[in-house]
């Protein structure tokens, strides 16, 4: 995958269609997959799915189920006992892809949720996901479900979580996107390929128009890696397009700061 070159792929210019669409946190997740992995498409993405979960759907008197919380319960037994889990060691691209979720049955917290999510709808369950800070959450039926255990939450580690103001707010697709993008930028960045880094922030500015707040850190964060890279021009651009958008003044005074370091400096980026 090179995440340099994507940001004018079909599959990036649909990413942000999707992103702000309602209820495509399915669609997001299958166009990044789709990035991850050249060749796949999202008509994969969603027979692999079909098929998978087929079983699920098949369920003798699933559909008779009337309370949520038999259903939700349905869905997690299904996906334990297929052996759904997180991880089973170091994360890794294939985690962010919902193909590789569904064939390797291993998923960090977003994909699974994204997986968890879909199931619910298609058995007729509101739900949406919780861009909870360090581990994302799953409300399905007005449950707070967490989508690595597959397990409800228990009424006081939920209530603890929902003491914590804007931390339970429906994550839009939009947040998804980005929250999906970020893990991805996390990975090239623990390996320093700065360059891929850059690639992923590029479709994060694209999927963000029109969210001055975003924008604006995106931009900053942009400097950071050109700086890093001795692309002195590429870096003032960046920082001086951060100021522009205002949108928070620490963020201003940082990206001026920043200016104010690169003067004089020379351009190392050949």
């Amino acid at each position: 995958m090179d995440f340099t070159a994507v940001k004018d792929s079909q599959h990036a210019q649909d990413l942000v269609d999707a992103a702000a669409a309602p209820d495509s946190e399915f669609t997001v997740a299958a166009l990044i997959g789709c990035m991850l992995e050249p060749g796949q498409d999202p008509g994969q993405v969603e027979r692999l799915f079909e098929e998978t979960f087929a079983p699920l759907f098949a369920l003798q008197g699933f559909e008779d189920q009337d309370d949520g919380g038999e259903r939700i319960d349905t869905i997690l037994n299904h996906f334990t006992n297929e052996g759904f889990s997180g991880p089973r060691g170091s994360v890794d691209f294939r985690h962010s892809n919902l193909v590789r979720v569904m064939s390797d049955k291993q998923g960090i917290p977003i994909t699974m949720a994204i997986l968890l999510l879909e199931c619910g709808r298609r058995c007729g369950l509101s739900g949406f996901g919780v861009n909870f800070p360090g581990h994302f959450l799953l409300s399905l039926a007005g449950q707070l479900i967490d989508p690595v255990a597959l397990t409800v939450l228990d009424p006081a580690a939920a209530d603890k979580i929902k003491g914590k103001a804007g931390h339970l707010e429906p994550a839009s697709a939009l947040m998804i996107a980005l929250r999906m993008l970020n893990n991805i930028k996390a990975l090239y960045l623990q390996t320093q390929e700065i360059n891929q880094a850059l690639g992923v922030v590029d479709i994060q500015l694209a999927v963000s128009a029109g969210h001055e707040d975003l924008l604006a850190s995106l931009y900053f964060e942009r400097g950071e890696y050109w700086q890093n890279l001795g692309a002195v021009t590429s870096a003032r651009e960046a920082f001086e397009q951060c100021i522009r958008l205002g949108s928070f003044a620490d963020l201003t005074d940082k990206a001026e700061g920043r200016l104010a370091q690169l003067k004089g400096s020379a351009e190392t980026w050949h």
